[in-house]
């Protein structure tokens, strides 16, 4: 499959992902915020009152889709037509080892595309951190394991 092709798809299932893992967390927080307006009076638990119990839900909620609203121009601006010859944000990385995208950590389980897994990672992560600037041809040492870049676009 052509490598614009595979940016795309990356690009195109990061953000599905992400725009679902917002849905979910948005209705969450709604649903304890219903769950908050529901309790009145002074029916309380050992430390918290159940209202506040549930606000403090609500706020996590709040927090994480913070942080999910975050990442979205960090995919959204990647522009897949660009094509690197060094690990830079917005770059795909295959390694002997795995197939990295590197845009933002958004799921646990690597992404196939044209029968190859691409683990979508944050710049800032450890292995981002040890990657950037890298080409192909390029090692890296990784918790004891050396790590082979044999292709970056």
């Amino acid at each position: 499959m052509d490598k614009i092709k595979i940016k795309e798809k990356l690009v195109n299932v990061c953000r599905k992902e992400l725009d679902k893992q917002l849905d979910e967390l948005i209705k969450a927080m709604n649903d304890a915020q219903f769950e908050a307006n529901q309790h009145i009076g002074a029916m309380e638990s050992r430390y918290d009152s159940f209202k506040e119990e549930a606000q403090a839900r609500v706020n996590g909620f709040a927090r994480q889709i913070d942080t999910k609203r975050r990442i979205l121009p960090a995919i959204t601006k990647i522009n897949i037509k660009n094509l690197y010859n060094s690990v830079v944000h917005g770059s795909v990385v295959q390694t002997d080892q795995e197939n990295y995208f590197i845009c933002a950590y958004i799921v646990d389980n690597p992404i196939n595309v044209d029968d190859k897994d691409y683990l979508p990672i944050s710049m800032n992560s450890p292995l981002g951190i040890a990657i950037e600037g890298k080409k192909s041809g390029d090692s890296v040492e990784i918790g004891g394991d050396v790590v082979n870049i044999y292709d970056v676009f």
